[in-house]
């Protein structure tokens, strides 16, 4: 072990102390906690098919250069010590579920794939992926976090992490990479870890977010969406063959790339700069379009996941915080492109300023005697993929990349996922293969190129839909 190394595994055992006391201002410390209500739906999900990987979210991040993989294996075992959530198992006592952040800890596994090259290499490394990103989590025994890291040369090796979604979300995995490249650097070098110290903690959060729901701006929130959400229209049906329970099963994702440098397709930057909106709302009111003139509605509900990060201690926090949205589009008069625009972005600035009520309990709300073999209230989901911890954080002397977040099934009908790249954007459309044909799929993404294209053009035309 090298210096650096030895002295890391010093800093963790401090780490490791520091936890298991708790900092003195933290009230309740981590003490069992309730579930939030995001957490209670997916709990709830997980009693109906236990150990399913529909929730798992792994990260595959793949480094280039002298790796320290013992460094690395203290790096992780530091972050987890630093995050509660990580840490989560859920108890069931006939009465109430809580959250107990004292679960086990697996250590990383290492995979030796020197002795194989090429295409056989590459396969090997799939295969382990693979079978890592679909095994299940047992909610109430732990862990919730695996990690594996996969050697392919002495200079280049693949680290997946792979997280049950019970205690993780998109913003999560940015709070994540910078810990563990804090705590990686900490190790190699031996210096102090680069990090503001936690003072709550999710449990913390638990708590606030169960006495919310009891108080005024809970129901505040709840008469909102009961309001916004009064007459809404059928859900978007692209399903073109039967739904049958406990059938769903993943398409061949379709993928495209929109320019978003002004070359071709067009500047989004100055269409974004002109109208006063997000490129969220242009990628909401291009896929409403898309959606208006493949089915003919007018009124669309689209699902979307926001951070929902209330309080100013959680953004430095792993956990599940995020919650689905919906979003209410009103096509009808036939407005201009500049028009829509502007109803796109009244309508999720309401939804960001009303997102703490739970998606769940909107559902129940609207939908108690639901039929579970579709999604409820949407079954089309919009998802803007933060990109500030693509280039994986800062670690020494290594090149690190983030590949992909690789996902086991479709939550949703169609899911379209964008995720901004330097010059451009990835799009995927996810589906459910069981019920909805590729083909279709392809249409859709090819309406949506289009009108993502009319609305970078002359925004006081009206937009036309078709019959």
């Amino acid at each position: 072990m090298s210096n650096g190394t030895a002295r890391g595994a010093r800093l963790l055992r401090r780490l490791h102390e520091m936890a298991a006391a708790g900092p003195a201002s933290v009230v309740g410390g981590l003490e069992p906690a309730p579930l939030t209500g995001a957490q209670t739906g997916l709990w709830v999900i997980d009693q109906l098919d236990p150990g399913a990987s529909d929730y798992n979210v792994p990260q595959v991040y793949r480094f280039r250069g002298a790796l320290d993989a013992a460094a690395l294996g203290i790096a992780l075992d530091a972050t987890i010590a630093r995050q509660a959530a990580l840490r989560t198992v859920f108890d069931f006592d006939g009465n109430e579920t809580v959250q107990r952040f004292d679960g086990p800890v697996n250590p990383l596994r290492i995979v030796d794939l020197t002795h194989l090259r090429g295409a056989e290499q590459d396969a090997e490394l799939r295969r382990e992926l693979d079978t890592e990103a679909t095994a299940g989590f047992d909610l109430a025994a732990g862990p919730l976090i695996r990690a594996v890291l996969v050697r392919l040369s002495s200079a280049e090796h693949v680290l997946m992490l792979n997280i049950h979604h019970i205690v993780f979300d998109g913003t999560s995995a940015g709070v994540m990479t910078g810990d563990l490249s804090a705590a990686y650097r900490a190790a190699v070098t031996g210096r102090p870890v680069d990090l503001p110290p936690i003072i709550e903690t999710f449990a913390d959060y638990a708590r606030w977010h169960h006495d919310w729901l009891a108080g005024a701006d809970c129901r505040r929130e709840r008469d909102y969406w009961l309001t916004r959400l009064a007459g809404r229209p059928a859900p978007v049906d692209l399903a073109t063959k039967p739904r049958r329970r406990n059938a769903a099963a993943p398409g061949e994702p379709v993928q495209l790339w929109l320019p978003d440098t002004g070359d071709g397709i067009g500047d989004l930057a100055a269409t974004c700069h002109r109208s006063g909106v997000t490129r969220f709302m242009v990628l909401l009111s291009a896929l409403s379009v898309a959606l208006a003139r493949r089915t003919g509605c007018r009124d669309l509900l689209i699902a979307t996941p926001m951070v929902n990060r209330p309080l100013p201690y959680t953004r430095h926090l792993v956990g599940y915080f995020v919650n689905l949205v919906l979003l209410r589009v009103d096509l009808s008069g036939e407005p201009t492109y500049g028009e829509l625009l502007c109803r796109a972005r009244d309508t999720v600035v309401a939804g960001a300023e009303h997102q703490t009520f739970p998606y769940s309990e909107v559902v129940d709300h609207l939908e108690p005697d639901r039929d579970d073999t579709a999604p409820p209230l949407a079954p089309v989901t919009l998802v803007l993929q933060d990109a500030a911890w693509d280039s994986g954080g800062d670690w020494p002397g290594l090149d690190v990349q983030f590949e992909e977040q690789i996902a086991d099934g479709t939550v949703t009908d169609v899911t379209l996922s964008v995720s901004h790249q330097p010059g451009q954007l990835h799009v995927e459309f996810s589906f459910r293969g069981d019920i909805c044909d590729r083909a279709d799929i392809e249409d859709l993404a090819t309406a949506f190129r289009s009108a993502v294209e009319e609305f970078t053009a002359e925004l006081s035309r009206p937009v036309p839909l078709g019959d």
